[in-house]
């Protein structure tokens, strides 16, 4: 996992406010599929599920429009977030391709989410996220869009947290258990 040591300094420059590495298969310099096959989604999860007893179950329905998204909670809490991607990044190593974003990510009030008709997009997402030491997630998503289902795998790390080098050792340390596992079952 080399790829994180050797662009540290670009992101370290960069003003965002969390990174999320995600996995999947790069198809072309633009083009990125984060969709994961199902067994290996499964068998992940479960390895993650008998290492860490502190995951969450986070489920809820996003509407999307433009950059905003209004998230609506199990319990019909509702919050409305601005997106922006500050900058993003594929990188493709031996076994697996990853997709960066550096971006930011911040609670708007909900009146400035549109009351319309038809969304960009409509999902429901059921997300099992590990905290890793308090210094980043492994959020396994399985998102329902349009009656599709979608597994996802990634790392969430927020800005607040720094950039020292125990994080980047966990990181690598984390990305290498995901690629061994995802080599392990696509074979």
């Amino acid at each position: 996992m080399e790829f994180i040591l050797d662009n540290i300094n670009e992101l370290a420059k960069n003003n965002y406010k969390y990174i999320e590495i995600t996995m999947g298969k790069k198809i072309s310099n633009n083009i990125f599929d984060s969709e994961i096959n199902k067994k290996i989604f499964d068998k992940t999860l479960d390895f993650f599920k008998n290492k860490f007893n502190n995951h969450k179950k986070i489920n809820s329905k996003n509407y999307y429009k433009d950059n905003l998204r209004l998230n609506i909670n199990e319990k019909f809490q509702q919050r409305c977030f601005k997106m922006d991607i500050i900058d993003c990044k594929i990188v493709t190593t031996n076994k697996s391709s990853f997709l960066i974003n550096f971006g930011e990510r911040k609670m708007i009030s909900i009146e400035n989410f549109p009351m319309i008709y038809n969304y960009d997009n409509v999902v429901e997402r059921k997300i099992i996220s590990h905290n890793v030491k308090n210094k980043f997630y492994i959020n396994f998503t399985t998102d329902k869009i349009d009656n599709e289902i979608y597994h996802n795998i990634s790392l969430f790390m927020t800005k607040k947290n720094g950039k020292n080098e125990e994080i980047i050792k966990l990181i690598q340390l984390y990305l290498d258990i995901l690629e061994e596992i995802f080599h392990k079952y696509s074979i």
